[in-house]
């Protein structure tokens, strides 16, 4: 079913799933309109396509989600950006559940425009009934092993239209699914196997669902029938693969707690003055900075004298995201994951309780865990062995400008793109080359949502490529108002067959129009030389769905052979935005 509104576009809203002879229980997902581009509610002043329904959301659908009730289906028209989405865990209800559900949903939709009450009180009771809803549907039991994802869709237009499912944990990064499926003209049945579905997330835990066009859809209108968790009779059971939660090889962020941990004694209670700071953990801290490894804090303590305290101990500087509150710490781990956009199986946790070390690791069972006491052995373990380069000394510095872009944008009143511009972006290409190989090779092991290729590229294998007349290694370094983002990409161009073979890019510089202003550079290059368009490999392993969006944004196609195609409208200009420096044609390496 989808989401209740309030006034107009409730007399047209209505359930989406129906029951049917062979498909006895359903999960009843609540679905309702979003944006891919959303960073609400700062884009309501600033995003031409901001059109208000009547709860001053953004309208997401041209007529917002209508129902078509002979059809016991509901229809949309997508806009720009448009998406569906919804959010809960995949508990199967009966029929009759689910009919009692869907009927009160009828029911309060049909009553709620004829409250005389301030739209306001209005607007807080329907989204009291969607969250209420939502509950309900969550109480059903364990999704079974013969269940399947089923999309049921009618496309009235003569061509397919691309579109793509996406499953993911709704509360921390992390592994995903991911499936395109075709709507062809006519009427569509997908179905996707749970078992599919939960080699890459945990089915039992909250999940965010998404369904959105491939490229433009502007204009196309689909009728959904369903889009739910289902359970055909005809499926047999089978044993539910676990979705792999393995700590990443190495470690690139570690979580301190403050209280017994950085420093003996604690903080509210003994105050600051009775407070040392412990020594090995401050080394470690210091150690793990220079190697390029990040340092963050979780600790439940007032914010304010937890910072100070920092600071008078002169470690402050060192901590990137701190989250100080009184909330579990598995949370505060959520949190700083997201705002640094990194797969927190790439963690590490240090805690003197074992109650708090038990919480986290109940919630997340890829961050590796180490009691106050295993300081020492945090710092000599293999995971947080990695080489010392001149990018992983400044790295800490730079998620601290990136903070600073953050704050900033948030508190203008400037659209993304005209932030962008005036952040002052400037791209310099250099070639592969001795000065430049351990950082680029720290950035091969390192980078995973924006790995187009998939794969990592051994050291040796980078050396080979200096001296190889058949390829071409480009060198990617960034910078802007703010300060130096440092080397941040790579890319490798195979000169016979004019294809990309791979490109690496930093997600610190994700979605800020420095891969179109390098591919645009690039194509020109290219093109300059009499040489064909060129292609790009790109292999999807789960982790960089990132990287596909970003091809298909650039205006690229995808071949059959793998690759993706420069298409005619590819790299609209971004000189207003990035500016180029082009080092590589004088040879130069940084």
């Amino acid at each position: 079913m989808f989401e209740t509104t309030t006034a107009r576009a409730i007399e047209r809203a209505g359930p989406s799933s129906v029951v049917r002879p062979n498909e006895t229980r359903q999960s009843l997902l609540v679905w309702g309109e979003h944006c891919t581009e959303c960073v609400m509610p700062v884009c309501y002043t600033s995003c031409s396509l901001y059109a208000p329904r009547d709860d001053l959301k953004c309208r997401r659908f041209a007529e917002g989600i209508v129902a078509l009730p002979d059809q016991n289906a509901l229809a949309v028209r997508f806009r720009k950006w448009g998406k569906l989405e919804a959010a809960g865990d995949a508990s199967m209800l009966t029929g009759l559940s689910s009919g009692v559900i869907k009927g009160l949903d009828q029911l309060l939709q049909a009553l709620f425009p004829l409250f005389g009450i301030h739209f306001r009180t209005k607007r807080r009771l329907v989204n009291g009934w969607n969250k209420l809803k939502a509950w309900l549907a969550s109480k059903g039991s364990a999704i079974p092993a013969n269940a399947v994802f089923l999309i049921e869709a009618s496309n009235a237009e003569s061509t397919g239209l691309p579109m793509t499912l996406t499953i993911k944990p709704k509360n921390t990064p992390g592994a995903y699914f991911q499936k395109r499926f075709d709507l062809i003209p006519g009427e569509n049945r997908v179905e996707i196997p749970v078992g599919e579905i939960a080699s890459f997330v945990d089915v039992a835990s909250p999940l965010l669902y998404q369904i959105e066009p491939v490229g433009d859809a502007e204009g196309r209108e689909v009728v959904f029938s369903c889009l739910d968790f289902v359970i055909p009779s005809r499926y047999p059971e089978k044993v539910l693969p676990k979705p792999t939660t393995q700590p990443a090889a190495k470690v690139k962020c570690v979580v301190w707690d403050l209280d017994n941990t950085m420093w003996h004694g604690t903080l509210i209670e003994d105050g600051l003055a009775k407070l040392a700071i412990r020594d090995d953990a401050r080394r470690a801290v210091i150690e793990l900075d220079r190697r390029g490894i990040l340092n963050s804090i979780a600790s439940k303590n007032n914010e304010g004298e937890a910072l100070e305290a920092l600071r008078t101990f002169g470690i402050e500087k060192y901590f990137v995201r701190p989250q100080i509150s009184w909330g579990p710490k598995s949370e505060a781990i959520n949190r700083i994951a997201t705002l640094l956009n990194i797969n927190k199986n790439s963690f590490a946790f240090v805690d003197d309780q074992a109650f708090e070390r038990a919480e986290v690791a109940s919630v997340h069972s890829d961050v590796r865990i180490f009691g106050d006491e295993e300081i020492e052995k945090l710092i000599n373990a293999p995971e947080c062995d990695v080489p010392v380069t001149a990018e992983g000394v400044r790295r800490r510095e730079m998620y601290q400008q990136e903070a600073l872009r953050e704050i900033e944008f948030e508190q203008s009143s400037a659209n993304f793109l005209d932030f962008l511009r005036s952040c002052k972006m400037e791209l310099t290409i250099h070639r592969l080359g001795a000065a430049n190989l351990n950082r680029i090779f720290e950035l091969t092991q390192r980078t995973n949502q924006l790995n187009y290729a998939g794969r990592s590229i051994g050291f040796a294998d980078l050396e080979a490529v200096v001296d190889d007349e058949t390829r071409e290694g480009f060198v990617l370094e960034c910078n802007d108002r703010f300060g130096q983002y440092g080397i941040i990409g790579f890319c490798l161009l195979n000169r016979t067959t004019h294809n990309v073979d791979h490109f690496f890019m930093s997600c610190r510089v994700q979605g800020k129009r420095v891969d179109h202003a390098f591919f645009n550079w690039l194509r020109k290059s290219v093109e300059q030389q009499k040489r064909d368009v060129p292609t790009v490999t790109f292999k999807a392993t789960g982790r960089n769905e990132p990287a596909r969006l970003a091809l298909i944004d650039m205006g690229l196609i995808p071949a059959d052979d793998g690759k993706f195609v420069f298409g005619p409208d590819s790299n609209a200009e971004t000189s207003e935005i990035v500016t180029i420096q082009d080092r590589y044609t004088a040879g130069e390496t940084v």
